[in-house]
C-alpha cells in the first residue's frame, strides 16, 4: 500500500518474500578472541539466527578444529543494576487455567480447550512492583532453580520488565541461553517517511559498541 495515497500498489503472491533491510554491525578486533555482533530487530523479524548459522558453517569449514561460539552478552554488573532498578511488570505463562479463574470467566468445564494462559502483573504508572531481587529471582538468575520449580510444572514462560536508563527492557527467565535485553531505540533513530535512516542507526550502534567495550573491560 502506498503510504501517501493509501491505495494498493502491489498485491504480494505466495512465492514473494518480504526482504527487510535489517542493520547489523561487527566489531572484530585483530588478535583478540572476542568480538561483538549488533543486530537490528523489527517487530518479530530478526537476522541473528541466520547470521550466526552462516558464520558458524563457514568458520568450521575454513578453520577446523577451531570453534566459533555466539553468546548473548549481558555483563554481570549491568544485569545487577537492571534488576535492582525497579521491576515494572511480571508475566507468567502457563498451559493450564487455574480453577478459580476458570469459574470467574465462565470457562469451567472447558479447561481442556485452553492452550495457554498468561498472568500479567503491572505496576501503576510511575511506580514499580519491586526495587530489589527476591530470593526466587536470584535463584533463577544464578541457575539454582528452573522456571518450572519456581512457578509449577505447567509453566511455559516467565519474564520481567524493568526500567533502565529511561527505557524498558524485557528478560525471559525460561531462555537463559538467550538471557539478554532487547533495546528499543525507535525514539533515537531519525526517520524519513516512517523509515529509519541507516546513518542514524549506525551512529547509535557505534555508541553502543563503545559502551560494550567499556563494559567488557570492567568485567575483566
Amino acid at each position: 500500500m502506498n503510504i501517501k495515497t493509501l491505495k494498493e500498489s502491489y498485491k504480494r503472491r505466495v512465492d514473494d518474500a518480504e526482504m527487510i533491510p535489517l542493520y547489523f554491525r561487527f566489531h572484530l578486533p585483530g588478535n583478540e578472541k572476542t568480538g561483538f555482533l549488533i543486530v537490528q530487530r523489527l517487530g518479530t523479524h530478526g537476522a541473528f539466527t541466520e547470521i550466526r548459522d552462516l558464520m558458524t558453517e563457514r568458520f568450521r569449514a575454513k578453520y577446523e578444529p577451531l570453534l566459533l561460539q555466539f553468546g548473548r552478552f549481558v555483563p554481570s554488573q549491568v544485569l545487577k543494576d537492571l534488576l535492582e532498578g525497579g521491576i515494572r511488570q511480571m508475566s507468567v505463562m502457563t498451559y493450564t487455567l487455574p480453577p478459580d479463574l476458570a469459574t470467574r470467566v465462565h470457562l469451567k468445564g472447558a479447561e481442556k480447550n485452553v492452550g495457554t494462559v498468561e498472568i500479567r502483573i503491572k505496576a501503576k504508572r510511575k511506580h514499580t512492583l519491586l526495587t530489589g531481587q527476591p530470593t526466587w529471582m536470584k535463584q533463577l538468575i544464578n541457575g539454582k532453580a528452573s522456571v518450572a520449580e519456581m512457578f509449577g510444572d505447567e509453566t511455559a514462560k516467565a519474564s520481567i520488565r524493568v526500567d533502565y536508563k529511561g527505557r524498558q527492557r524485557t528478560y525471559d527467565f525460561d531462555r537463559r541461553d538467550a538471557f539478554a535485553p532487547y533495546v528499543d531505540i525507535s525514539a533515537e533513530v531519525e526517520k524519513v517517511n516512517g523509515h529509519p535512516k541507516f546513518d542514524s542507526i549506525d551512529e547509535y550502534c557505534r555508541g553502543l559498541r563503545d559502551e560494550l567495550i567499556t563494559q567488557v573491560k570492567g568485567e575483566v
